[in-house]
């Protein structure tokens, strides 16, 4: 796997967008894959039809699954769905350090170092929304906001196409 810029990685997938149209494929766009790695999961969001929409596509247990597995399955998904590169999903900052923002890029860094996934491009997106402090919630409140941890993979996704469809069109 390999950083690259925001807009490097946008301009790549319509790259392999236009390889894939020249070869026929089955599907005939690539795809960009959202992901947001949370404490117990790793949400994952994949674009169809030409950035039509951006939906979830899984959502993998961390504690149950190793690094290597977690791999393959991201591989897997990279192969069905011609994906050009990931956006992944960083904790909002606020002009201070966060801790997390480390072990994300720890993360990424073992699935890189897995080999399962060289040649992709990868590249961060900073999360608009904030967590929301755990004491308060209500169970009801903790099952909805669990539900949006594990779709938070799309809201990665979705935000940095709109940012840079936004560029392309002016």
């Amino acid at each position: 796997m390999k950083y690259v810029k925001p807009y490097n990685l946008y301009k790549a997938m319509e790259q392999k967008g236009r390889e894939i149209a020249r070869r026929q494929a089955l599907r005939e766009y690539s795809s960009l894959v959202g992901i947001n790695i949370l404490e117990e999961c790793f949400s994952v969001a994949i674009t169809h039809q030409q950035f039509d929409f951006v939906a979830l596509y899984c959502c993998l247990d961390r504690k149950k699954l190793s690094i290597n597995k977690i791999a393959n399955k991201l591989r897997d998904i990279v192969f069905v769905n011609n994906v050009a590169g990931f956006v992944i999903g960083l904790p909002n900052t606020k002009n201070k350090e966060n801790p997390e923002v480390a072990k994300v890029k720890s993360f990424v860094d073992d699935l890189a170092n897995t080999g399962k996934l060289e040649g992709l491009k990868y590249t961060y997106r900073e999360q608009m929304c904030a967590s929301k402090d755990m004491d308060v919630l209500s169970e009801r409140q903790y099952a909805l906001h669990k539900f949006n941890e594990m779709q938070s993979g799309v809201g990665v996704l979705a935000g940095f196409l709109d940012r840079y469809d936004k560029q392309m069109m002016n």
